[in-house]
């Protein structure tokens, strides 16, 4: 199986729009291809970012790496 990454942009704490319009086009090319949509989030402190993207998208917060939460 095949992913789509998208790379989730925060500023000034909060998630950037784009990062939503992204996940919107990344959701329905992953549907047309089969593959599986993650978020990809850096940076220090983006835990509420990471759960807040994750309760937007009906999904779970995978794997935490030191500054990299992917959703």
């Amino acid at each position: 199986m095949t992913g789509i990454f998208v790379l989730a942009e925060h500023r000034q704490g909060q998630v950037r729009d784009i990062t939503f319009e992204m996940l919107t086009k990344g959701r329905e090319l992953a549907q047309k291809i089969g593959a599986e949509l993650s978020a990809v989030i850096f940076g220090k402190d983006v835990k509420d970012h990471a759960k807040t993207l994750a309760s937007s998208w009906r999904t779970s917060i995978q794997k935490r790496t030191r500054k990299c939460w992917l959703i």
